[in-house]
């Protein structure tokens, strides 16, 4: 008799707690109330790469040959459109393993 009593009351309790879990899940999610802020800023305008406004560098070693060192002189020192400063890098990057553009 005690056993049948505590087959009962597993029973009991397994379909008590199979009735809570599926009330649960037949009814509906809590809410909760978020705020979200939003930020607007100015657009950023479109950024003209082929005005003669950047300076392209790389960095390659320093060179012994003078047509290098030149190459290195004007990378630094002279402004080209961001597709021109870049090819000119490249073709002049020796051993670089970088090709860094800056807008002036």
């Amino acid at each position: 008799m005690k056993g049948l009593s505590k087959l009962l009351i597993i029973a009991l309790f397994s379909s008590l707690s199979a009735y809570a879990f599926a009330q649960d899940y037949n009814s509906e999610p809590a809410t909760t109330n978020t705020s979200t802020t939003t930020t607007t800023t100015e657009a950023t305008p479109a950024m003209d790469t082929s005005a003669n406004k950047w300076i392209c560098t790389t960095n390659a070693s320093a060179s012994d040959i003078q047509a290098e060192k030149d190459a290195d002189a004007k990378m630094a020192n002279t402004a080209m459109s961001a597709d021109e400063g870049f090819k000119f890098a490249m073709d002049h990057c020796r051993d670089c393993t970088k090709v860094t553009c800056e807008k002036q």
